[in-house]
């Protein structure tokens, strides 16, 4: 690879190009072996960064109980809240149809003073 580079670098007046300044200052900086080599330490430096480590399936398994239970406890009170709340409706239930039971009742003795006032009032004509 350093030969390659080498060749690439070369324009025709003989002069050195970008790409050789390149490979000189990699092999001043790395040394001149470590150049255009690629070595297990080389590559797996770069793959760790690219692909960092994946959790293993315990991690998610953990991550997503201890998800379920931080659910759990939020949801808990609110459904304790809801079924009061349900409770609170069927009682408000009950009320209104009481309430509505004694609107009937109460039409019912408007209508009998009604009829008791016409009486009275054919009584004194």
């Amino acid at each position: 690879m350093l030969a390659q580079l080498e060749g690439m670098g070369k324009d025709k007046g003989g002069r050195q190009s970008q790409v050789n300044k390149i490979v000189n200052y990699a092999q001043v900086t790395h040394g001149k072996d470590r150049v255009g080599t690629n070595t297990l330490d080389d590559t797996q430096g770069a793959t760790e960064n690219r692909n960092p480590q994946k959790p293993s399936m315990s991690d998610i398994l953990d991550e997503i109980k201890g998800t379920r239970s931080e659910l759990v406890t939020k949801i808990d009170p609110v459904a304790v809240d809801f079924t009061l709340l349900q409770a609170d409706l069927c009682k408000l239930a009950d009320r209104f149809t009481e309430a509505e039971d004694t609107i009937v009742v109460l039409n019912q003795e408007v209508d009998a003073l009604k009829d008791t006032v016409s009486s009275l009032q054919k009584l004194t004509l």
